[in-house]
C-alpha cells in the first residue's frame, strides 16, 4: 500500500571513503571538511525535496475525521480548511464538534464525483477524471482509516456510483472488490479488484449493465440488456462456473439479498411483485404479490394467515406498498438480527416494511417516511405525520416502542448516521430561522439535541465511519 503522498524525486546517496590507519591527519581533515559539506549539501537538498513532495503530493488525512460530508457547490465555493486553504473538492471531513475540515491536497485541479465509506471502514472516492498519483492515471482509489491509499482502477472512463439500493462498491467472502464502469471505448465492465491479483474483467463488450449484486457466496447477479438485441435479462455469473440465465424480458426495480435467499422486485405489467430467486438460480414463487385480491392485493403473510392491508383504512396508512408500489424498493436495511427493512412506494407515497423473515408493515408515527437506518435492531426513521410535521423517531420493532427525537425543535431531518459513540449526527433544515443545520443527538445521554454547526446552504449528504 502506498503513503498518502508521493515522493517525486530521488534521495541522494552520497559514500564518503576514510583515510588508512595511520594517513596524513592533514588530509583526513581535509576529506573530513569535504565529507561535512556534502553531507549538508545533500541533507539541504533533501529537506528541498521533501518540501516539493508536500506540495506536489496527493495526500489524504482522515486524522479526527467521524465522516463526511458533501458539501453544496455554493458552500464548497465559500469553505476553507483550518490552516486557510480553499477546500479542493466538495467534500469535508466531519469532525467531532460539526466543523467541516478539508482532506486531501494536491498539486494540480482534483473533483471528487463520489464517496463511499464501505463496511470495513475503507474510503472508496470516485474521481470526475484521473489524476496522476505518481505511479500514472488513477479514478478509483480505496482509502484506510490511516491515510494512507492504493489506486484501484487506473484505465476506466468513468466508475458507476449508481446500484440501486445497494453500494456501488461490494465485496465477496475472500475481500475481492466489485464495481462498476465504463471504459475508454464506452464498454460497460464490472471489475473484481484485489491486492493479490488486481484487476479481473467479469464481463463481455456486448451489454449494459443497471444493477449487479455480490451474494453472500460469491455469486454475482447482474440486471442489464444484450447491446446487439435489446433484450433485457437477469442473470447469475460464477467465477468457475460462467454465466447461465434466470429470466429475460423482465422490467426489473431492485436485486435484494434476503437472508439466504436473493430477491428482485419486477415492476412489469401482470408480473409485479417481489420474486425470490431459488438455490438453482430460478425465479420461484411470487413472493410479495399485487392486484391480486379484488385490485387491491393481499400484500404481506402470502401463505395460510395471508391479510389485507390495502382495504378501508388500512389502504390510506400502507398506500405506499398496494397495488404494485410494493416493488418499489427505495432503501434496504438489514439489521444484525437478521431482519430486512424497506422504504418502498412512489416519492411521497412512501412506507416502511419488514420484507424479512415476515412480510409485514411498520406502523409509527411517521406516516410519510423519507429515510430509515438502523442502531444494531432498532430503527432510526425520518419523515412526516398525518399533519406533515416533521419526524424523527428511533423504533424498537420487537416492542412497538417509539422515542421521539426532536422534541422541541421542528427539523425537517435531511441525513443522519449512527456513530460507535452513541452520537447520531445529523443535517437539516431548522424551520423556526429557516436556517441549515448539523447537529447531534446523544443516545447515552437522554437523547440530548445539540445543534453544532448552521449554514446559509444544505449540505448534500452525510456519512459516517
Amino acid at each position: 500500500m502506498k503513503k498518502a503522498y508521493i515522493i517525486l524525486a530521488c534521495l541522494l546517496i552520497v559514500g564518503c571513503g576514510g583515510g588508512a590507519p595511520g594517513g596524513d591527519p592533514a588530509g583526513e581533515a581535509a576529506d573530513e571538511s569535504v565529507a561535512e559539506e556534502e553531507t549538508n549539501q545533500t541533507e539541504e537538498e533533501t529537506n528541498q525535496t521533501e518540501e516539493e513532495t508536500v506540495q506536489k503530493g496527493l495526500q489524504f488525512t482522515l486524522d479526527g475525521a467521524v465522516g463526511f460530508v458533501r458539501l453544496s457547490p455554493e458552500l464548497g465555493a465559500q469553505s476553507v480548511s483550518k490552516e486557510g486553504r480553499a477546500f479542493q473538492t466538495r467534500y469535508g471531513k466531519l469532525l467531532t464538534d460539526g466543523a467541516i475540515d478539508e482532506f486531501v491536497e494536491f498539486d494540480d485541479s482534483l473533483s471528487i464525483s463520489d464517496l463511499m465509506i464501505a463496511s470495513d471502514g475503507s474510503v472508496f472516492i470516485v474521481l470526475a477524471s484521473p489524476i496522476d498519483d505518481g505511479d500514472g492515471p488513477c479514478i478509483l482509489l480505496r482509502v484506510g482509516q490511516d491515510s494512507t491509499f492504493v489506486c484501484i482502477d487506473r484505465d476506466l472512463a468513468s466508475v458507476s456510483c449508481e446500484n440501486g439500493v445497494n453500494d456501488w462498491i461490494q465485496y465477496d467472502s475472500d475481500g475481492g472488490v466489485y464495481y462498476a464502469g465504463i471504459d475508454g471505448s464506452g464498454k460497460a465492465v464490472l471489475r473484481r479488484w484485489s491486492i493479490e491479483s488486481g484487476n479481473e474483467e467479469l464481463l463481455n463488450d456486448n451489454i449494459d449493465l443497471d444493477r449487479f449484486l455480490v451474494g453472500g457466496d460469491g455469486t454475482v447477479y447482474l440486471y442489464g440488456r444484450t447491446v446487439s438485441t435489446g433484450s433485457q435479462f437477469l442473470r447469475r455469473f460464477d467465477r468457475n462456473a460462467g454465466l447461465a440465465n434466470i429470466n429475460l424480458g423482465w422490467e426489473m426495480g431492485e436485486l435484494v439479498e434476503l437472508g439466504e435467499d436473493v430477491f428482485v422486485s419486477v415492476q412489469q405489467i401482470n408480473e409485479r411483485g417481489v420474486y425470490r430467486i431459488d438455490g438453482n438460480g430460478f425465479y420461484s414463487d411470487i413472493f410479495i404479490g399485487a392486484d391480486n385480491v379484488e385490485g387491491y392485493g393481499v400484500v404481506y403473510d402470502v401463505g395460510d394467515n395471508e391479510q389485507d392491508s390495502c382495504e378501508g383504512d388500512a389502504w390510506d396508512l400502507h398506500y405506499g406498498f398496494c397495488l404494485s408500489q410494493g416493488s418499489w424498493v427505495e432503501q434496504v436495511m438489514r439489521v444484525p438480527s437478521g431482519a430486512v427493512y424497506t422504504i418502498v412506494g412512489y416519492p411521497d407515497m412512501t412506507s416502511v416494511w419488514q420484507y424479512y423473515p415476515d412480510v409485514k408493515p411498520i406502523d409509527t408515527s411517521v406516516y410519510r417516511p423519507t429515510l430509515v437506518r438502523n442502531i444494531l435492531d432498532q430503527l432510526l426513521i425520518a419523515g412526516y405525520d398525518q399533519a406533515l410535521a416533521n419526524r424523527f423517531v428511533l423504533f424498537t420493532p420487537s416492542t412497538a416502542e417509539e422515542i421521539d427525537l426532536l422534541g422541541a425543535n421542528d427539523i425537517e431531518v435531511y441525513h443522519f448516521d449512527y456513530a460507535q459513540s452513541g452520537l447520531i449526527y445529523f443535517d437539516g433544515l431548522r424551520f423556526s430561522d429557516n436556517t441549515y443545520v448539523i447537529g447531534t443527538i446523544d443516545t447515552t445521554d437522554g437523547n440530548r439535541l445539540t445543534v453544532l454547526n448552521t449554514s446559509a446552504f444544505p449540505y448534500e449528504d452525510l456519512v459516517l465511519f
